[in-house]
């Protein structure tokens, strides 16, 4: 029985094409009249065969009948089905209108497909695959470089190794890696992971739902979170981080400057080196840095330590809950604590120094006026250069002066000592003390038998009721 291949091919069989030679003798008539039958048959078999008109006329052909039709199949076990296909290669095998199979193994599959290399698969209308082991899979996906994958409509992956999965999905460099729709990851081992997803640069990572990082190593991680510089680093959703080295961590933390730190929800870092470490923190200026929830430094090198702490101005320093410190030099260190002014100082639990070079030191101490000076548990200085030392001790006026325990100075230039003595706690009551219990005599130890036997008792010496009285001499 003949091929069926060849038969779809050509319609014909060899044998049908050029008549089959006679094993009998026969007249001449006979054998002039044998071709007209044959073709005949032919004819009516190639009507029986032929498709509907209105179908699209197709070719499948093996590389033993290559030029029998339109489609081209050369190697062995080269395969090309459809109108103007073409397989080249050992086993190659392109299946579908205008598709095109290059190469040892390779595989185009779809209209318009195209594969080219040892191994190359593009499956799909318009996918191109080109390189060793290049992949494509999807309408009008793109894999260029060994072992690149597309997979998905119009992905692309471009370089060795590179990998593109999603709708139109983008993989540009050796080792990028783009998993999602729309996700876009440029550069070498560039990771875009994520809906819409953004990777450029080398190393990049994005992962989230429109991350989006930007920079050699740069990395972002979560939802709508952003690393725009070399190394930068965004943890978090709606997190950001711009600048070199720059790091936002949590829930839209934002870290804005070389190497600035932003460290929980709503914190915010503005300027190189700043750090804010803590839900809602601030810290802005170059070297800035807030610690706590709620804390504020705003200004060069400003340090705010505590919760609600705040330090405003160059250098200015807030230590302790709600801490506060404005002014250059400024420093508020105590809970509540509160220095306003230029170098003010305000030391202790609800000090307060207003003024510059105010310096209130003590729990309760307040100094108001430029260079006011109170020291003491509620010392109060108020004026200018008025200073009032000891606790309780007062002093209103400018350059007024109260010294010692509740002394009171009242009026510019006035000057009060008191020398009220400071309470003691009284001391404390004793107990007699009762002399010891006599000692027990100690026990000899039971290991001596010796000394723990009792000496006997000696009786005196009696007579012996039978003995006899001596007599006495005549």
């Amino acid at each position: 029985m003949p091929s069926t291949t060849k038969l779809f091919a050509s319609g014909f069989t060899p044998e049908l094409q050029e008549g089959a030679p006679s094993r009998t003798a026969g007249s001449a008539r006979h054998r002039a009249v044998k071709p007209l039958l044959l073709s005949a048959s032919a004819l009516a078999l190639g009507m029986a065969m032929a498709p509907p008109a209105e179908a699209t006329q197709a070719f499948c052909v093996d590389s033993g009948i290559n030029n029998t039709v339109p489609a081209s199949a050369t190697g062995l076990d080269a395969v090309a089905c459809g109108a103007r296909a073409i397989a080249n290669g050992v086993a190659a095998t392109a299946i579908g209108a205008d598709s095109n199979a290059n190469g040892p193994g390779a595989t185009a599959t779809g209209n318009l497909a195209n594969a080219n290399g040892l191994g190359a698969t593009a499956t799909g209308a318009f996918a191109t695959a080109n390189g060793d082991a290049a992949t494509a899979t999807g309408l009008g996906s793109s894999a260029n470089g060994a072992n690149a994958t597309a997979t998905g409509r119009s992905a692309r992956a471009n370089g060795a190794n590179a990998t593109a999965t999603g709708q139109f999905a983008n993989a540009n460099g050796v080792d990028a890696t783009a998993t999602g729709a729309r996700a876009n990851a440029n550069g070498m081992i560039a990771t875009a992971t994520g809906a819409f997803a953004n990777a450029q640069g080398d190393f990049a990572t994005a992962t989230g739902v429109d991350a989006s990082a930007n920079g050699t190593s740069a990395t972002a991680t979560g939802d709508s979170a952003s690393a725009n510089g070399t190394n930068a680093t965004a943890t978090g959703v709606f997190s950001n981080a711009n600048g070199h080295s720059a790091t936002a961590t949590g829930f839209r933390a934002l870290a804005d400057g070389a190497n600035a730190t932003a460290a929980g929800s709503n914190s915010t870092a503005n300027g190189e080196f700043a750090t804010a470490t803590g839900a809602n923190a601030v810290a802005r200026g170059d070297d800035a840095t807030a610690t706590g929830e709620g804390s504020r430094a705003i200004g060069t090198n400003a340090t705010a330590t505590g919760t609600g702490a705040a330090a405003r101005g160059i250098d200015a320093t807030a230590t302790g809950v709600l801490a506060n410190a404005n002014g250059i030099f400024a420093t508020a260190t105590g809970a509540n604590a509160n220095a306003n002014g230029n170098q003010a100082t305000a030391t202790g639990v609800n000090a307060t120094a207003n003024g510059a070079n105010a310096t209130a030191t003590g729990v309760n101490a307040v100094a108001n006026g430029n260079g006011a000076t109170a020291t003491g548990v509620f010392a109060n200085a108020s004026g200018a250069a008025a200073t009032a030392t000891g606790s309780g001790a007062v002093a209103n006026g400018n350059q007024a002066t109260a010294t010692g325990r509740l002394a009171n100075a009242q009026g510019n230039n006035a000057t009060a000592t008191a020398d009220w003595p400071t309470p003691t706690a009284p001391a404390p009551r004793q107990r007699a003390t009762r002399p010891p219990p006599l000692a027990a005599a100690p026990r000899r130890p039971a290991s001596c038998p010796m000394l723990l036997a009792t000496p006997p008792r000696r009786r005196a010496p009696q007579p012996s009721p039978m003995a006899v009285a001596p007599r006495r001499p005549g």
